[in-house]
């Protein structure tokens, strides 16, 4: 698991500045185990990244959240 960066935006997974879908993707290769897992992409705080973080990705690309 990554290092936790206290200066990103909530859901940038890529660290790019901003979250869209390729947020989305990066977390789906993680839960799929093509690339390694970082704590950045647990965007809900449960510990793990799972399918509860690519949905609050969705809800925040959809300003649900």
């Amino acid at each position: 698991v990554g290092e936790y960066q206290a200066d990103c935006i909530l859901g940038d997974v890529n660290n790019d500045g901003k979250v869209d879908v390729t947020d989305i993707n990066q977390v789906v290769n993680m839960i799929l185990g093509k690339v390694a897992t970082d704590r950045i992409a647990d965007v809900s705080g449960d510990g793990k990244v799972d399918v509860t973080d690519v949905n609050d990705i969705v809800n925040i690309v959809l300003g649900k959240r």
